[in-house]
């Protein structure tokens, strides 16, 4: 069985859920603060201390429950009831999808025989950040509303690559960060990353009878955030597979396929353009994962990625990385020829984002036929 994501222009019962940076010299952090927050003061990204087990019986229980219900469920792992207090919590979640004009939020489509896409553009702005960002902009509210204080919101002009390095200068000046109260919500801020470990699950139990079975995940990506995230529900104990697809700005792919991470002066325009990215920052949060959590490797990676714009990972790591992420990349003319064969197949019409994840379906499976 296989899933597109289909974008659009330890145990339940742990001790405290506290977090940490990527990097290892910011620990024992609440959730809060790595709410108003973006990169840590040591340059790292914020992760949870401890990664909470889903078990068999729980995902049982969770079957046939709405999306609104899972992501209540998971998100209420990682946030602390001395933070926000359960009946709060189940509200914010609530009132977040009051705007979405699927009933059940993120509607699944079968394609073809065991193909299956998920539309996550059913929100205010057509866009699958809607669904993470409806939930942190009421996260944000409610944490603002009980300090009393108010926000400002400031938008740059340029790529997500420019936007990425100014923010990161800005917070290693951590003093300034704090002194001004800021805050970044692109997809390096943890709550994104964590509403998005929810499609995951949803999807996962909506087309699976029994829970034992293996789905692969094929997730167009840019900056990694859906990836991480389908990498933190591994980790929790959800049966899956996960394919990154990627255009002609491959960092990702060369860094699976070979272990490259290797950084390009210039971004590539392409048709998928919110994926016209080269330097995905949350693959720091896939590099802490792959190497159980050595923050001393980490930090000695990316620094030396920041100094040379390239890294060889040890064999090792690639190969562990390689057991729990496949990629594939897909130029222009791949994307147009996957967008005209779903339409010709299907009436379907895909975003030339979710093409890649479509072309890496067509070019794998060539037996696959349309329903029709």
């Amino acid at each position: 069985m296989h899933v597109c994501l289909h974008l659009n222009p330890s145990h339940p019962l742990l001790s405290t859920m506290l977090y940490k940076s990527t990097r290892g010299s910011v620990e024992d952090r609440k959730f809060e603060e790595t709410l108003f927050s973006g990169f840590t003061e040591d340059g790292g990204l914020f992760i949870p201390s401890k990664i909470p087990i889903i078990s068999k019986q729980q995902l049982v229980s969770w079957k046939g429950q709405s999306y609104r219900k899972i992501v209540n469920n998971l998100v209420e792992l990682y946030i602390e009831d001395s933070e926000i207090p359960r009946n709060d919590l189940e509200c914010i979640v609530e009132n977040s999808f009051k705007n979405f004009s699927a009933p059940d939020v993120v509607p699944i489509k079968e394609l073809y025989p065991g193909v299956y896409v998920a539309e996550l553009f059913h929100g205010p702005t057509l866009a699958f950040k809607d669904l993470a960002l409806s939930i942190v902009g009421n996260l944000l509210s409610y944490f603002l509303t009980q300090r009393r204080r108010h926000v400002i919101i400031l938008i740059s002009d340029g790529t997500s690559d420019d936007f990425d390095q100014l923010i990161q200068h800005i917070f290693v000046d951590w003093d300034f960060a704090k002194e001004h109260n800021l805050c970044s919500i692109n997809s390096i801020n943890w709550a994104r990353i964590l509403v998005q470990v929810a499609h995951y699950v949803y999807i996962y139990l909506k087309l699976c009878v029994h829970v034992e079975e293996m789905v692969e995940f094929i997730v167009p990506t840019g900056g990694c955030g859906h990836i991480t995230a389908g990498m933190l529900a591994q980790k929790m104990g959800l049966p899956i597979r996960i394919t990154a697809t990627v255009n002609t700005n491959d960092f990702v792919h060369q860094a699976v396929t070979a272990g490259n991470l290797s950084i390009q002066q210039t971004v590539h325009k392409t048709l998928a353009s919110s994926m016209d990215i080269q330097v995905p920052l949350n693959f720091e949060r896939i590099l802490y994962m792959v190497s159980d959590g050595d923050c001393s490797k980490v930090k000695a990676w990316m620094e030396e990625l920041g100094k040379n714009l390239f890294i060889q990972l040890p064999k090792k790591v690639t190969e562990k990385l390689q057991k729990v992420l496949k990629s594939f990349r897909a130029d222009n003319a791949t994307i147009v020829s996957a967008i005209k064969r779903c339409w010709t197949e299907n009436n379907y019409y895909v975003c030339p984002h979710t093409a890649t994840s479509l072309a890496y379906i067509y070019h794998n499976f060539k037996e696959i036929s349309s329903k029709r």
